[in-house]
């Protein structure tokens, strides 16, 4: 229930809360003098109200701003009341390079994070964008130069062909969080196939 919870917090409030609500909208001064000052309290609440509704409507549906659902990038998950529509699988790789040298390295997931964090590298763009982060401050360098950190990540979603998810060439330990899709997150416009010819986990992780 952590995710209903986290998803619907309404339902945690005290049942006659939007009759509160409604009442202190119609507050009436007990003196002529209070007028304005009940006027302004009302006009306070109902604009809160209106942003508050706003926010809930046109929130969960900015991803039809961009081109593409959000079911291929993912990210506009979040608030976009999408439950238990979409099946994913992901295969990442990490890779760190440091330009004082030249050497790179292929980490291995293992190291830093736990089987359930692993998958979700393909689950969440800003996932693989912090772990890249976390990952240029804690790997060693020879030199005043910052690390770069690139990923190959492949997502296959409700049993589509395996697609990279990513820019492989991109060094996410310099990118930045954004409002909108990042420039380094690749559109998915892979076509579902009938359902004998739907990718496995298995098939996911053997993909080149």
């Amino acid at each position: 229930m952590p995710t209903l919870a986290r998803r619907a917090p309404l339902i945690l409030f005290p049942l006659d809360w939007p009759r509160r609500v409604l009442a202190a909208c119609r507050i009436r001064p007990s003196r002529p003098v209070a007028k304005n000052s009940a006027f302004a309290h009302r006009s306070i609440v109902l604009s809160g109200l209106i942003i508050y509704v706003a926010v809930q409507i046109f929130l969960p549906l900015r991803h039809l701003l961009y081109r593409g659902g959000v079911e291929w990038t993912w990210a506009e998950h979040r608030f976009s009341w999408r439950m238990f529509l979409v099946s994913y699988a992901s295969d990442a790789h990490f890779y760190v390079t440091d330009p004082n040298t030249g050497q790179s390295t292929a980490i291995d997931l293992s190291d830093f994070l736990t089987p359930r964090q692993a998958p979700n590298m393909g689950y969440l763009p800003d996932l693989p964008l912090q772990f890249a982060h976390y990952l240029a401050a804690v790997m060693p360098r020879k030199g005043l130069k910052p690390l770069l950190v690139q990923a190959r990540i492949f997502v296959s979603i409700n049993g589509r062909r395996p697609v990279l998810y990513l820019n492989p060439i991109a060094d996410l330990a310099a990118e930045q969080r954004t409002l909108g899709r990042p420039s380094w997150l690749l559109r998915n416009d892979e076509p579902l196939p009938p359902p004998e010819k739907r990718y496995l986990l298995e098939e996911i992780l053997a993909s080149p």
